[in-house]
């Protein structure tokens, strides 16, 4: 399951307690969503949603034990090679992985050596998180 949040904290919270009771997008039940889940990937972006979308994540992890990784894409300017060194946009992902991999690991208590994190560097941050995903 992959999570991501746009800062419309409201619409990502009703979306993921929906997923997390098994519900579609329009409320429909949804017969697969019993299942347990692997993986659940969250993109962060340092902004006050992304503690809302870590707890929502935690309550379904307390649920459904399942790995977490926590995603910070550096995205890359098409002028520049994709390899670039960009070392202030990697210390401010660095920073914002720390932080949401400490809140994290807050709220699992003994699940939390099921975080981990990846920070990325592609031309779009929709696309790796799609790829890391698959």
């Amino acid at each position: 399951m992959t999570i991501a949040h746009d800062g419309a904290a409201g619409h990502t919270s009703r979306l993921i307690h929906r997923l997390a009771l098994g519900q579609g997008k329009d409320g429909a039940v949804i017969g697969s969503m019993s299942a347990s889940y692997e993986r659940v990937i969250v993109p962060v972006n340092g902004s006050k949603g992304d503690e809302r979308v870590l707890t929502l994540v935690g309550e379904i992890v307390h649920r459904h034990p399942a790995f977490i990784t926590l995603i910070y894409v550096v995205e890359v300017l098409q002028s520049m090679p994709l390899d670039a060194e960009l070392p202030d946009e990697i210390d401010k992902g660095e920073q914002i992985l720390t932080r949401a991999e400490r809140f994290a690991r807050s709220l699992l208590g003994n699940k939390a050596e099921r975080v981990t994190t990846d920070l990325l560097q592609a031309r779009s941050a929709g696309a790796a998180i799609v790829d890391e995903a698959i």
